[in-house]
């Protein structure tokens, strides 16, 4: 998808500009990991879900948090 590949390989742009634990970028990682699980790449989905909650943790905000590890426990789910 053309979304997928604007944010990949957009990315480190976005971290050099907003920093690398502002909350667009916990956003961004988060909205990828969700990507690539509905993809069925659940090793990828699972680092991109993980480096999300990090920086939701740090910031701290409770409800993408709280998101970040409903969606990372369905990953576990999936990959069983």
């Amino acid at each position: 998808p053309k979304i997928k590949q604007y944010l990949e390989e957009n990315i480190a742009d976005l971290k050099q500009h907003y920093g690398e634990k502002h909350d667009k970028i916990a956003r961004i990682l988060f909205y990828l990991g969700n990507l690539y699980r509905s993809l069925g790449d659940y090793e990828r989905a699972k680092i991109l879900l993980e480096q999300s909650l990090a920086i939701c943790k740090e910031n701290p905000n409770h409800l993408r948090s709280a998101k970040a590890l409903g969606y990372l426990g369905a990953v576990y789910r999936d990959v069983g």
